[in-house]
């Protein structure tokens, strides 16, 4: 690879230059389904071949076609809906936190190179690293909200049990491996 890729691939790598295109879906995957967002949209892929479509003004489809719902499930849809969108951009948030640790792993280590010293290395990238776990956890809580906001859409709408994305399983699991350092 010349310099100018070099560069390019650390200049990426670092999160200092944005990457062209990228995808405007974006998703949870757990052992129970999938959650993505088209634009504002959020989709739901569970136990079936279909996928359930939730607006941010609460409609629902389910394989194409739209479901009728009360004035009260319309509303636990939009919430549903906004915990999901949440947790999304929690994860985000998570991942450029991420990314800042490598920045400044990076920074503080040619800082010691420079001046021979390497003493405050570990402490600068642990207390960033705390920070990421931190942001981490916020995304267990996040996914506790969209199973409560899931079982209460399928509480009363019951062919959306199916698109129940989220498990308990999936909630221990995340907070295990957060408590793990993972």
């Amino acid at each position: 690879m010349n310099a100018k890729g070099t560069t390019t691939a650390l200049l990426v790598a670092a999160g200092l230059l944005p990457l062209p295109a990228c995808d405007s879906h974006v998703g949870v995957h757990t052992d129970s389904g999938h959650m993505t967002f088209d634009g504002d949209d959020l989709l739901l892929s569970g136990k079936n071949s279909t996928k359930a479509r939730v607006t941010p003004d609460g409609s629902l489809s389910i394989g194409g076609a739209g479901v009728a719902v009360t004035a009260a499930q319309r509303a636990e849809l939009v919430r549903l809906q906004q915990v999901a969108h949440q947790m999304i951009q929690h994860g985000i948030d998570t991942g450029k936190a991420g990314a800042k640790v490598g920045v400044a792993a990076a920074g503080a280590a040619l800082e010691s190179l420079a001046k021979g010293d390497s003493r405050d290395v570990e402490a600068t990238v642990e207390a960033k690293v705390n920070l990421v776990r931190q942001a981490a956890g916020r995304l267990c809580d996040d996914l506790a909200a969209v199973r409560d906001a899931e079982l209460a859409v399928a509480s009363t709408l019951p062919a959306f049990g199916a698109y129940v994305t989220t498990s308990e399983a999936d909630i221990a699991g995340c907070r295990k491996d957060i408590a793990s350092g993972k």
